[in-house]
């Protein structure tokens, strides 16, 4: 999402840091709305996305198990998060065009 709409590339796995990323830039090009929704997601969800992001790395670095609660909580939050930004690149294109 990042490079479709600001054409920047960035190279990072942190789910939270990607979406720090998106929402500084979209305050910086003035889209306050879109910005505090993803502000409000990384608030209500940070738990979750920081589970995530360690699900990635031990699982790309090493074997790791989980429970199926928290294999299940971790798949909700990365949907929920894009539906969220799914929801905002629409909204972004109506008011673009």
């Amino acid at each position: 999402m990042i490079y479709r709409l600001f054409r920047v590339k960035i190279r990072v796995h942190s789910a939270k840091s990607l979406l720090a990323q998106l929402r500084n830039m979209l305050y910086e090009s003035n889209r306050r709305d879109p910005a505090n929704i993803i502000s409000d997601l990384v608030y209500t969800h940070r738990r979750e996305l920081e589970l995530l992001e360690e699900s990635y790395v031990e699982n790309r670095y090493g074997e790791f198990e989980y429970l199926e609660d928290q294999g299940r909580s971790r798949i909700n939050v990365a949907k929920k998060a894009l539906e969220v930004l799914e929801k905002i690149e629409v909204e972004l294109a109506k008011t673009s065009n």
